[in-house]
Parts: structure tokens; sequence; C-alpha cells
């Protein structure tokens, strides 16, 4: 039978009874006994009366949240050094090639126009002026021809112009030339643009934009030409070839400027209204053997007053073959965790855990390989006899790519300084609680960290975090790359740490998306019946779920109200069901069209299931035995479920202020399929246009 002979036995004993209600008996209830100076603390220990079922459930569940538990008496280890202070919190690098496939995503999704019909984009003066500039430079074009259709063939590619934010973005078109009798020729090539990769903080509006567009003028965007030998237009002379460049790039910025809009703001405890704040954010570009790439550097505030030098981005390369590159410094953390101490919310946080008096005297956050660390140095006041408990708990989360999941797993270390420490912990019965409270603290912590450090990496597209739990926890990928369907992978994590210095890299590739649902639809409008219709372009399209009034035929099970009563021997019990309808109806997205009149949504599964109303269950008890008792009451509201929502749009703007419910295909009850319309084949939609003066 295991003996425990002296506090380091003992505590290296209780990590394995951390979620107990009592950890020493339940050593010995699994045959530990005890020897020496612990007797003591054993008789100490039996004497104390059992927590109540409630408490000791709350413990065991907030204990399981700690992962592998160990317990040392010592000191706690000492905090590492922080990095050059005019460096960035957060470096991401990305390998062109992988912007090559988002690009590719783009193109396939037709958020990258395959078609763009120049007598639409532009008016007439604009087309005579376009024809003019084109009828000076080319030769092959027929008599009183003029430009129609520009096609972007296939998806444009990108390469690095070394040390600038800039990207050269390469763009395979033809260009029609349609005669009045209806016969057309083609000019055939590539298109080769400098586009500006920006980034835009604006903290009041809670704004962060970055943007990939083509500079205003022509002759800051540098164009060339290059035409293809078998086309049948042909520029004239270079110069005519460089002229027809700044002429299309023209053209093609109405149309393929985008910007991804995100949060600077990063909720880390919603409790305590902690955040992190992205402060400035740098952008470059690189070349090497291995391949260009487009590094991001990005600071937070409190990170120091002095600027960022954009020189260290141009040192950050990931190791072939892996195309992906994260350097991470804790300070980012340890700066939102040091306002938090200082201001007294870590205290609250913990303290509201266990209507305790919790302490913090330090926290801080380190990075190890592949894992983050919180480490927590505080005590709980008049714990023993009005003597204060110190603490320093270390909650530990390492975690991996596996299947393409990120998997998470927790772990705890608690260090008492001395046996007289030890023995105080056990006497009130709180080992369970501090081995829990660090992973309360980074639950939310380490959510914010990889929806920083992993969001960012793909354009915003993932967020992710730990749950905490006794057993690893896994977060899938599977929130697409914006306006294309390509989920995100990720291999081969290798990560490193030292300073401070978080390190990964890693292997981004993409997979068709199985998981959300997408819907394509083209919105058209025109004055009266004897007109064409013709594009919306930058109206506002609302998805909608009709409840208000609810379809006929709606899947959704809806109960009528009711009340029932049953007399029993000693009370009379009264059911009473009632049903609340939902005061509007959900929206489900909003967007707007393009120059096209097209829209792309995309819904997660949770996003597809929809509440049609509440009911609200009201169970009164009265005594038959005691007239004058007063009844009593319990009241219970769920959510009615709606696992189809029933879809139409609302439009408004451009001439428009009307919704779909009444136009054919405009409406989808019970709408149950991945896919609404396709990119080639958008749902098209045609709507009435009315007077400004209605709208």
């Amino acid at each position: 039978m295991p003996e425990l002979k002296n506090p380091q036995d003992l505590a290296a004993a209780l990590g394995s009874v951390a979620a107990s209600a009592d950890p020493l008996a339940e050593l010995q209830r699994r045959g530990f006994t005890f020897a020496g100076d612990l007797a003591a603390i054993t008789h100490g220990g039996s004497s104390r009366p059992p927590l109540p079922l409630g408490l000791r459930n709350r413990v065991a569940d907030l204990s399981a949240k700690a992962g592998k538990v160990t317990v040392t008496l010592g000191q706690p280890p000492v905090p590492v050094a922080r990095f050059a202070p005019d460096d960035y919190d957060i470096i991401v690098g990305l390998r062109l090639i992988v912007v090559d496939e988002i690009f590719r995503g783009l193109y396939d999704s037709f958020t990258i126009p395959h078609t763009i019909n120049l007598p639409a984009v532009l008016d007439s003066g604009q087309i005579q002026s376009l024809t003019a500039v084109l009828n000076g430079s080319l030769t092959g074009i027929p008599l009183q021809a003029q430009a129609s259709v520009f096609h972007i063939d296939s998806a444009p590619t990108t390469s690095a112009i070394p040390g600038t934010s800039a990207l050269f973005i390469g763009v395979p078109f033809t260009l029609d030339f349609r005669s009045p009798d209806g016969s057309s020729v083609s000019l055939s090539g590539t298109l080769s643009l400098v586009v500006e990769v920006a980034a835009d903080v604006q903290i009041a509006q809670s704004h962060l934009t970055f943007s990939a567009k083509l500079p205003a003028s022509p002759q800051e965007a540098h164009p060339s030409l290059t035409v293809a030998p078998g086309s049948a237009v042909q520029p004239i002379s270079t110069q005519s070839a460089a002229n027809l460049a700044a002429v299309l790039q023209t053209v093609l910025r109405t149309v393929l400027s985008e910007k991804f809009v995100i949060s600077p703001i990063i909720p880390i405890y919603t409790g305590a209204n902690l955040n992190l704040i992205i402060q400035h954010v740098d952008v470059r570009t690189n070349t090497s053997p291995d391949g260009s790439i487009a590094v991001a550097g990005l600071r937070f505030a409190g990170a120091g007053p002095v600027p960022a030098n954009p020189q260290h981005l141009l040192s950050v390369f990931p190791q072939a073959p892996r195309n992906l590159f994260i350097r991470a410094d804790q300070r980012f953390l340890q700066f939102a965790l040091d306002i938090a101490r200082t201001t007294g919310k870590l205290d609250q946080i913990l303290s509201q855990q266990e209507a305790s008096d919790i302490r913090v005297d330090s926290a801080r956050i380190e990075f190890a390989p592949n894992e983050v660390r919180l480490i927590v140095s505080g005590k709980k006041v008049n714990a023993c006899l009005f003597i204060d408990m110190p603490f320093t708990a270390t909650q530990s989360y390492h975690f991996a790519v596996i299947n393409n999941q990120f998997v998470i797993t927790p772990s705890s270390h608690v260090d008492v300084p001395t046996s007289a420490e030890l023995e105080c912990l056990l006497t009130v019965g709180l080992i369970s609680l501090f081995v829990a409270l660090p992973a309360l603290i980074l639950n939310p912590v380490f959510g914010g960290f990889l929806g920083i450090l992993i969001g960012l990496l793909l354009l915003g597209s993932l967020s992710g975090g730990g749950s905490g739990g006794s057993q690893p926890s896994a977060t899938s990928l599977n929130t697409p790359i914006p306006r294309t369907e390509l989920l995100p992978t990720l291999a081969q994590l290798l990560s490193t740490a030292e300073d401070g210095v978080l390190t990964a890299q890693a292997t981004a590739g993409f997979r068709a998306d199985d998981v959300n649902t997408f819907i394509y639809a083209r919105f058209l409008g025109r004055q009266s019946i004897a007109m064409a219709a013709a594009p919306l372009k930058s109206a506002t399209v609302q998805l909608c779920d009709l409840d208000v009034p609810r379809p006929a035929g709606d899947d959704s099970v809806v109960p009528k109200d009711s009340e029932t009563e049953r007399v029993g021997g000693k009370f009379i019990t009264t059911t009473s069901v009632m049903f609340q309808a939902p005061a509007k109806d959900d929206i489900l997205a909003t967007t707007a069209t393009d120059f096209d009149g097209r829209v792309m949504i995309t819904l997660s599964p949770s996003e597809m299931i929809t509440s049609a109303g509440k009911v609200t269950t009201t169970i009164t008890t009265e005594s038959i035995q005691h007239s004058g008792a007063e009844p009593t009451s319990t009241e219970k509201t769920k959510n009615i479920t709606e696992r189809f929502p029933d879809l139409f749009f609302r439009v408004t703007g451009s001439g428009v202020n009307a919704d779909t419910q009444h136009t054919p295909a405009g409406f989808q009850l019970n709408f149950n399929s991945k896919r609404l319309g396709s990119p080639a084949s958008p749902l098209t939609l045609t709507l009435p246009k009315v007077l400004l003066a209605q709208l």
C-alpha cells in the first residue's frame, strides 16, 4: 500500500485528486496511508465537514477544465525577457502561391468577374473616348467597331515588389470589339498592374480595413501589357501598348478593388470589459528562392512609444515546404493582463468564481514550443484563521494540428511555497479551486489569441480557441475564406519559443467547402414592363427568414395556447402554455450588390437554424390542505427552433425599395440545401424601380 511520509510526497499525489471535494479522503480511499508529519494534516482534514453537493459539483466541473494537474512545493519560475521595442506584436507571412489560390477561389465564385459589359459600366461618352484611344493605339479593328466586352479569362496571379506594400497582379484578358453589323474581333493578352495592399485602422469607428486596390492614377499603377502573338488585334507600338494598359487599368479599377473589414477591438474577457486593440498594421512583400511572400506586422495598443520598424518584416520567411509563418510576442497579452491586474479586474474575475476574496499579485503570459502558459500568483485573503493563503498556479495549453483541427490540451501546475501553506490549502479545501482558477481566465484569453494569431493569417477567415476540459478540445477549420468556397487546411505545424517570442510555421492549403451554405443571386431593376431590366448597382440586400406572418407549410411546430389543471390529493397543479410569435423577421445576412447586381452570401450551419418564436410554460401549484397558503409558480421559456428557414430578400437603394416574397423564385419555403443559385448561374430576380420620392 503506498505511503506518504512528507509534504513533498503529498504534493506529488495531490494532482490525481484535484477535482475531489475532499482530496485527503479521496487519497485514503485509493489506498494511500499517511505517516510522520502528515498525520496531523490528515486528522485536520478528516474533521472538516463535507462540501455541499452543489458546491462539490461546481468544484469538480471547474477542476476538470484544468486538465492534468501537478502540485509542488517551492518557488514559481521567473519571468522571461521581452524583445525589441521597435518590433511588432504579431508578424504573419504568407507565400504568394497561397494568395494565388485565394484568387482562384475568388474567380471561381465570380467575386472576380469573368465578363465586364463595358456599355453597362461606362457611359456613352466614356465608351466613345475609350474607342477613340483604342483606335489610335491598335491595328486590326474594323471601321466603326466599338469596345464591347472585357473578359477576364482566368484567375489573376501575383508576384512581389520587394520591400514595398505593393504586388504585381497579372490579369489574362480578352477585349472584344463589335461592329455595327454584329461581327467582332478580339485583343488577347495579359495586363500587369501594381496593386497596393493597405490596412487602415479606425478605432473610433471600430473598423480595421484591409484593402487591395488599384491606384487612382495609371501613372502610379505602372500598368503594362503583353499581347498574345495570335491576337487579331495588335498594338501599333510599345508606347501604344502602354497607353492601352493605362486605359484598361482605369476600367478594371471600377470592379476589382476588394476590401476586408474586421474590428480592431478583440474581446478577451467580456465580463470585465478586457480587450486587445489593434493600433497599427504594416504590410510588405518580398522574394526568396522558395517563392515570394506577403508579410503583415500588427501592433496592439500599449506596445510602447517606439514606432515599429518595417525592416523587421523583410527578414521573415517560412521554411520550405511550409508557406505560412507566424511570430508573436507575448507582450500583447501581457499588456492586457497588466491592465486587468492594476485596475482590479483580475481580482474581480477570480473572486466571482467562488465568492472568495482573491488578490492577484502578478499574472503573466509565457510562450513555449506549441504551448501558451498563464502564470498567476496571489492569495486568498483570510483563508486560514485570518491568515492569507498564497498560491501560484500555471495553466498551460498545448496546441497541435491533427487532421485539419486545432487540438488544444490543457494542464495545470500549482506551486505552494512551504509545507505550512500546503496544510492551509488542504484545511480550507481549496486545492480544486486554485488549480481551476487560471483556466477560467485563460480560456477567453487563449480564444482571443487564436482568433488573432490564426484568423489574420487567412484574411480574417478563421476563429478558434480552447473551451477547456480535461480532454483535448478540437476546433475545426470550418469558416471559408471570405467571398470564396474554400475551406482552409493546415498541416506540418512547427513551433519554437525563446525570449517570450512564439514562432510557428505551417503549410496552408484549401479544400472545397462542404460545410456552409452559399447563396448566389443577381438583382435587376426596371421602371416599367416595357423597359429593359438593368443591374442594380450598390443596392443593399438583406437575406431574411419570414416569420411575420408565419408562412403556411412552415416546418416549425408551434404549440397552441392552452391551460390544463390536475387535482391531486394535496395539490392542484395548473399548467399554462403560451406561444409568443416573433415581432419581426430574422435578418440572416446583409450585403451589397456589385456593378453587375450580384451578391454572394455565406451562412454557417448555426446561422441556418433560426427561431420561430418562444413558448412559455408556467406551472402553478396550490395547496388543497392549507387554503391560506400562497400558490407557487415556476416559469420556463424556450425558443422554438426552425431548422429550415423561409428565405426572401429585401432590397433597398439604386432606385428600389422592395422585397422578393411575391417575386417568382424570390421566396424559398423551408430552404434545405447547401446551394441557392451558382456562381455561373445566380438566382436572378427582377424588381420594380420606384421614384426617389417614394423611397
